[in-house]
């Protein structure tokens, strides 16, 4: 599968904080997380998260940040050196996923999107002790039974070819038609 170009990296002006975006009622805000898809003959690395960060110690992850006042290419650059030490040029990346994400009760929605480079340089060691306890390549096809929903549901995607995957919305309320009251 090819990855396809990103649509969204648009920087912001120079000097320019974090931005407050007012939307119509009912809108709710989405955090925006960056990932690495790296894979190698089937394999993709994963590492357990340390048991001090947000998702359960232990449960895999693949290399992930989030994007902060910088274009969507730009994040998984920054943090993927910062996290794992691979060096990768922005314009070698291409989106392969999308994740619509809901998996936490009453949490803040999630676009997790999942970026694959053409080309790189360096591993998968650990740089960020306390995010991260380890790297190790496991099968895409086979990942582990204690993986974040988000990397499961992209992994899962890639490999049948789908651009794009909800996960954790069941029992949330469905879309309704424009105009419609709520």
């Amino acid at each position: 599968m090819h990855p396809l170009p990103c649509p969204c990296d648009v920087p912001s002006p120079a000097g320019r904080g974090p931005r407050a975006v007012a939307g119509p009622p009912g809108t709710v805000p989405h955090a925006v997380g960056v990932h690495r898809h790296l894979e190698r003959h089937g394999r993709v690395p994963l590492g357990p998260r340390h048991p001090d960060v947000a998702c359960p110690g232990g449960v895999r992850h693949a290399l992930a940040g989030h994007c902060e006042d910088e274009p969507a290419r730009a994040c998984p650059v920054r943090e993927a050196y910062e996290e794992a030490g691979p060096v990768i040029d922005a314009d070698d990346l291409g989106l392969v996923h999308t994740v619509h994400a809901a998996d936490r009760p009453g949490g803040q929605p999630r676009i997790p999107l999942f970026f694959r480079p053409r080309r790189r340089t360096g591993g998968a060691e650990v740089r960020e002790p306390v995010t991260c306890v380890g790297w190790r390549w496991r099968s895409a096809a086979e990942p582990p039974r204690r993986i974040v929903p988000c990397t499961r549901a992209a992994t899962d995607g890639i490999g049948a070819g789908r651009p794009c995957t909800a996960s954790g919305w069941q029992g949330r309320p469905a879309a309704r038609p424009a105009g419609r009251p709520r």
